[in-house]
């Protein structure tokens, strides 16, 4: 089984990460589970788009550049890294609360949650990551989420299991889609009722805590809440 799940803008601070860090290796030494060559290309885009003063609102999405951040940022190659799932701290990793699950809990989000980011592009769960801030919305001509997912494409079909829970958020999907015109990628989505981007991201972190949770009574209490609560898309 595998959950997908986004990221969020928000994240623990440098100096967080800096006090639990698991690895001093550098993220572009690392091959993770694969996608090598496409997440590095991507970072090293990144950086040198860093460099370019007018692009930095835009890439951060700000009115106004926060220099410790961009200092932060320009160390992404060598800064320390913390597991993706205890990086983020936005509206859905909240409503997660990693912390507070049991460690049987914690571990099995660990393993079957991959996260689609719009800088490193796909990641485990217990992948190490560093501190980074990058706009989900910015676009340039060699930074791009939707190219990145197309140089992965490959390398993340050869990676994805048979049961695929889909709990991303839309920009993501239409990045990395399980279905089109002419593909269908069996998996289960979330029905969200309608209202703000908000509400949206806690409905998808209370969904990965219930996941996680079950995870605790065996494969048939997960199986109960993918028949009463997600929709099959085959």
């Amino acid at each position: 089984m595998q959950i997908l799940f986004s990221p969020s803008e928000a994240k623990l601070s440098p100096e967080e990460i800096t006090n639990i860090s698991t690895t001093k290796k550098s993220i572009l030494e690392d091959a993770l589970w694969g996608g090598q060559v496409a997440r590095n290309a991507n970072i090293n885009a990144y950086l040198n788009a860093l460099e370019e003063s007018s692009e930095l609102t835009k890439i951060f999405g700000t009115k106004r550049v926060d220099m410790d951040m961009l200092a932060s940022c320009l160390e992404l190659a060598n800064a320390p890294r913390i597991e993706a799932l205890k990086l983020y701290s936005g509206v859905a990793y909240k409503a997660l609360d990693f912390a507070s699950l049991e460690k049987k809990a914690q571990d099995f989000l660990l393993e079957s949650t991959l996260i689609f980011s719009n800088l490193f592009g796909l990641v485990r769960g217990f992948d190490p990551l560093p501190y980074y801030h990058l706009n989900q919305n910015y676009r340039s001509k060699n930074l791009s989420l939707n190219a990145l997912y197309k140089a992965q494409r490959d390398e993340i079909s050869a990676f994805l299991d048979k049961i695929i829970i889909d709990l991303r958020a839309g920009v993501y999907v239409k990045a990395y889609p399980l279905k089109n015109a002419n593909f269908c990628q069996p998996h289960y989505i979330l029905p969200i009722p309608k209202g703000t981007s908000h509400q949206a991201k806690l409905y998808r972190g209370l969904a990965l805590r219930e996941l996680a949770i079950a995870s605790l009574q065996g494969k048939q209490a997960l199986q109960k809440i993918l028949s009463e609560k997600f929709i099959y898309v085959d």
